[in-house]
């Protein structure tokens, strides 16, 4: 068996189970554009590419010789030397010498197409003779139209590193005399710009002079009213006295901040030590303070009352050996220790309560004291910053005026400088004519005929490639084998080509199969039966449904013309027609009889009585649709279907069912609920890509299992790849064995 592969198919892996549905980011990253895509569309479009390349090259030739006969370009020019003033004269601001020469001549050329120098150039004797002049003034009296077509047309430059500007003129014409003129206008504007340089010069020096001498004047008010100042500012100030005074007062502030410096570290050991004290009393410590204890032990009252104390207890203890407890000597003494005692510690209380009483006045005084200190201070401090700010203050303004002062003296030393420049010179011209214009000489314009032919071609290319991707994109059908597989993200199981690329003479091909067995198109339908029989095991297979998006798509070619051929390969095969509203089987079987699917749905027969065997085509069996029934879709998804199917699958080795447009009724997607598979054709050129999606999408809510398209009426192009393997398929056929 010969299966037709072209180089744009891909290997087929058919899905054994009902697959998921596709992902649209991988369907949307496989339908961009490919180099491969790009010389397909190149290929197929040739032609137009090609008549864009020959249209746009002929178009530039020809519009080369059309301009050079018709109007060839002429032009001439005319320099100007210019002799620019002294730098001063030029600009009061300090600009490089390079730079102002080029302001210069800027100037002079923005000059050259100036209102005054063109009506100048129009009111010359010589120019109201040309013929270019007569067209001028019929045109627009006022001359307006003259003095913008001048503007628009000439052409004026400086030339590098010379004091050089160049005034040309370009015209088009055949015309000996228009030619000749040329000139004649370069060269009166030429004399109208210089008269009118010379002249604006002359008078811009004598507004020059005016203007600086009333700016000397202005500057050297200004310069004694800041001198005044400056001489009052100074007088009053008597700045050695305060240069000194300030230096007094940075070495006086500077012991005041030392002396800030250590009074502050007193008060912040003082502000510790009271805390401190603070602390011992909220613990009840006061007692065995330093100074405290020290008080206690300079006490006289206390030492004489310690000494009388351990008298009595010595004499207590010498009895103590002798006497009992209850002796009246024993307890006088006992009395006399407990005096003395009670007197220690009421002495040591009194004495504790006035130590800490004046520990803690002390620490006040003291802190007092060196917070009063402190702001003294910063007082003194305050004072001193003061005055030294009120010096500061006065100094600054001095050296103010003093740069006033120095600004004021430049400014009218240049001033100054430049009223004499302006004398000196003198009032001669500041622009001659250095070369009259000539005869015009023919120019090369346009480009040369190979640059246009050259431009023209590469323009009709590229015009004629964004043409081509153009349509291409414009293009939405189903076309090619790799847009099922890239763009519809579905296998593609056979491609059938168009009827107008096979040589044979097929007069129905829905029965191909059998009346031309040879011929290309059944030899895809072996290809689509070999696809069939390999999808997966034969149980998951027995029923499947052929359908397509639209009425005329040829799903009932591709459903009889399978079945044909898997008859002819020895199977078992029942053709149900289950189109109920536009029949085919019993229009290419006339055996089939009108009884048939809608019968036994309906109940009133059996499946097996509405079966009649092909005439034909041996192994092969046909139903017929039956009558219109009122509700098809109910009629399909009855539980009766899925039972015929089963039991017809326990029969015959494969049913084919020959169904309805997917997309015009839903009998389509009910019976695909029913079956094992389900076969999706595609009119290639005709259905597009969203069409072919939305089958896809709808088969798959319903959960169809989808093995595959069939792509129908593929045409092939000059030179591709399908023309190429039906020629090797002839050629093939053709051959004698060896």
């Amino acid at each position: 068996m010969t299966s037709l592969t072209t180089r744009e198919q891909v290997p087929r892996i058919l899905a054994t189970t009902r697959p998921a549905m596709p992902r649209p980011a991988a369907a949307a990253a496989a339908s961009a554009l490919t180099g491969k895509d790009f010389m397909r569309i190149v290929r197929t479009r040739k032609w137009l590419i090609v008549a864009f390349v020959v249209g746009f090259a002929a178009l530039s030739g020809g519009g080369y010789y059309f301009w050079m006969a018709t109007a060839p370009g002429w032009t001439t020019f005319a320099f100007v030397e210019l002799f620019p003033p002294a730098d001063t004269m030029l600009t009061i601001a300090p600009v490089p010498q390079v730079d102002l020469i080029e302001r210069y001549k800027l100037s002079n050329q923005r000059l050259v197409k100036s209102e005054k120098v063109l009506e100048d150039a129009l009111a010359d004797d010589s120019m109201k003779q040309t013929l270019q002049y007569a067209r001028w003034r019929e045109r627009d009296p006022s001359l307006v139209y003259a003095r913008k077509e001048l503007t628009k047309n000439l052409q004026v430059s400086s030339e590098p590193e010379t004091f050089l500007i160049r005034i040309g003129l370009r015209t088009w014409t055949n015309v000996p005399r228009e030619r000749e003129e040329l000139a004649t206008i370069v060269n009166a504007i030429t004399t109208a710009f210089v008269n009118s340089s010379n002249s604006f010069n002359n008078n811009k020096r004598n507004q020059d002079l005016a203007a600086i001498g009333k700016e000397v004047l202005a500057t050297s008010q200004r310069l004694e009213s800041v001198q005044r100042q400056l001489d009052d500012k100074i007088r009053l100030s008597k700045i050695p006295d305060m240069r000194k005074e300030q230096s007094s007062i940075q070495l006086e502030m500077q012991k005041l901040l030392d002396r800030r410096t250590d009074l502050a570290v007193q008060q912040a050991q003082l502000a510790g030590a009271r805390a401190a004290i603070e602390a011992q009393d909220r613990k009840n410590l006061l007692e065995v303070n330093p100074s405290v204890m020290e008080t206690l032990e300079r006490d006289p009252v206390l030492e004489r009352l310690t000494s009388e104390l351990k008298l009595v207890e010595a004499a207590e203890d010498r009895v103590r050996p002798t006497m009992g407890k209850n002796h009246p000597q024993w307890q006088e003494y006992e009395s006399s220790r407990k005096s003395y005692q009670d007197r220690m510690d009421s002495r040591k209380a009194e004495l504790t309560e006035k130590a800490i009483k004046a520990l803690r006045i002390g620490y006040e005084q003291q802190y007092t004291t060196i917070t009063n200190s402190l702001v003294e201070v910063d007082d003194k401090l305050t004072e001193l910053y003061t005055n030294q700010r009120e010096i500061n203050r006065a100094m600054a303004e001095i050296e103010q005026l003093t740069e006033q002062k120095d600004r004021q003296e430049k400014a009218l030393e240049t001033l100054e400088g430049r009223r004499r420049d302006l004398e000196l010179v003198q009032q001669n011209q500041l622009a001659r004519i250095s070369k009259n214009a000539d005869l015009p000489i023919e120019e090369e314009y346009p480009p040369k005929l190979w640059i246009m032919v050259t431009g023209g071609i590469v323009l009709g290319a590229l015009l004629g490639i964004g043409l081509a991707l153009a349509l291409e994109v414009m293009d939405t059908s189903v076309k090619m084998p790799t847009d099922i597989t890239r763009k519809v993200d579905l296998p593609l199981l056979a491609m059938v080509p168009h009827a107008d690329d096979i040589e044979e003479e097929i007069e129905d091909v829905r029965l191909a199969c059998l009346t031309a067995p040879d011929s290309l198109i059944s030899e895809a339908f072996r290809e689509l039966r070999t696809n069939l029989l390999f999808s997966g095991p034969a149980e998951q297979r027995r029923a499947t449904l052929i359908t397509s998006p639209s009425p005329s798509d040829g799903r009932t070619t591709v459903a009889v013309n399978v079945a044909i051929a898997l008859a002819s390969s020895g199977r078992r095969v029942l053709l149900v027609d289950t189109n109920f509203r536009r029949p085919a089987v019993t229009t290419l079987f006339p055996e089939a009889g009108q009884a048939g699917l809608s019968d036994v749905l309906s109940g009133q027969r059996p499946w097996t009585e509405c079966v009649h065997p092909a005439s034909a085509v041996p192994n092969l069996t046909v139903m017929a649709s039956g009558p219109l029934p009122p509700n098809p879709s109910e009629l399909l998804g009855h539980e009766l279907t899925a039972k015929m199917l089963e039991e017809m699958g326990q029969q015959y080795d494969q049913v084919i069912l020959d169904g309805p447009p997917l997309l015009m009724v839903t009998d389509a997607s009910v019976i695909a609920t029913q079956c094992d598979s389900t076969i999706l054709v595609v009119r290639a050129g005709v259905n597009s890509h969203g069409i072919v999606m939305r089958c896809r999408d709808n088969l798959g809510r319903v959960g169809a299992h989808v093995l595959g398209v069939v792509l129908n009426g593929v045409q092939a192009t000059a030179g591709g790849y399908l023309q190429k393997n039906y020629d090797a398929f002839y050629d093939y056929h053709e051959q004698p064995e060896a």
